[in-house]
């Protein structure tokens, strides 16, 4: 079984799902797509709009080749499941607010997985990668340079962490570099079907995620307000993107947090917006690619995470 994955954005990928639905017309082997936000008529591969995070993760150990879209979240998961893994990034603009490319030709250059960059080359690159053998991904470990920190602030234990990032890939970043770190959690992210399965029994709150919409921006300060005042966070930690603005500035300027930001894996070479903006006001900043050194030379290098 090959499983294909679009991902969760709210722009439609129709190249990348009319080019796996041909390939499932001419190989021998069972696709399932996740389909998100893309209307599509389907013909031969079996399309299934969302999926619960378990039954993706069942997928992906279960598929033989792997297609996605360029967002880093996916793609981490089924590099570290060791799979071959063809990704279609997305283009900036009609098919995502965000650059996926650059990633995906850095971990492709890498020896990672391979990239697909016109759908038309898709059959081939399948026939590659039923013979590729993807070299594994340096994990970096942003913990211990966390904790670091923590550990040299004012004593009061536990310190009160409030991690707040988009969804999808931003918080599977985020989720991996709190992992091992000291205090009080509580969370909060855009309110999705896989976050409420997420974070059933955990302290969390949803967010709107206001995109560049200006009134949706400004729910999304009254929410982060509100939430602030419940949780008073020592500390605050985010990976982006723009839903997370208010809320960090905010604990920053009412409630004196510290903030710690770390810079999504997805740029490698030039900063996220939401970067270059919060490098301004954070109080440990953290990277994931050397190459960003130059953008932020106050920054701290943890490696991929």
């Amino acid at each position: 079984m090959i499983f294909s994955s679009v991902g969760n954005a709210p722009q439609p990928f129709r190249r990348m799902v009319e080019a796996v639905d041909e390939l499932a017309g001419v190989i021998g082997e069972e696709i399932v797509i996740q389909s998100g936000n893309t209307q599509y008529a389907f013909k031969h591969a079996r399309a299934i709009p969302f999926l619960e995070h378990e039954e993706m993760e069942r997928l992906l150990r279960e598929a033989s080749v792997v297609i996605l879209q360029g967002g880093w979240g996916t793609i981490a998961e089924a590099l570290a499941l060791g799979k071959r893994v063809i990704s279609i990034p997305r283009r900036v603009g009609t098919e995502h607010n965000h650059p996926q490319e650059e990633v995906v030709r850095e971990l492709e250059k890498m020896g990672c997985l391979i990239g697909c960059y016109e759908e038309k080359d898709l059959p081939a690159l399948y026939e590659k990668a039923l013979t590729f053998h993807p070299l594994p991904l340096k994990k970096g470990e942003a913990a211990g340079t966390i904790n670091a920190y923590i550990d040299a602030l004012p004593a009061k234990e536990p310190k009160k962490i409030y991690c707040i990032s988009s969804h999808g890939g931003h918080l599977h970043e985020l989720t991996c570099a709190v992992s091992g770190v000291k205090g009080a959690f509580s969370w909060c992210t855009h309110k999705t079907k896989a976050t409420k399965a997420s974070f059933a029994g955990r302290k969390h709150h949803f967010i709107l995620d206001p995109g560049t919409n200006k009134f949706k921006f400004l729910v999304n300060a009254i929410q982060a307000f509100w939430y602030l005042i419940q949780e008073r966070p020592d500390i605050v930690i985010s990976t982006g993107a723009g839903i997370a603005i208010p809320t960090m500035l905010l604990a920053k300027l009412l409630f004196r947090s510290k903030l710690i930001f770390i810079e999504s894996a997805a740029n490698v070479v030039a900063p996220s917006k939401t970067g270059r903006f919060m490098y301004k006001y954070a109080d440990l900043f953290l990277t994931q690619w050397e190459g960003l050194s130059g953008c932020f030379p106050k920054a701290v290098f943890v490696g991929v995470l």
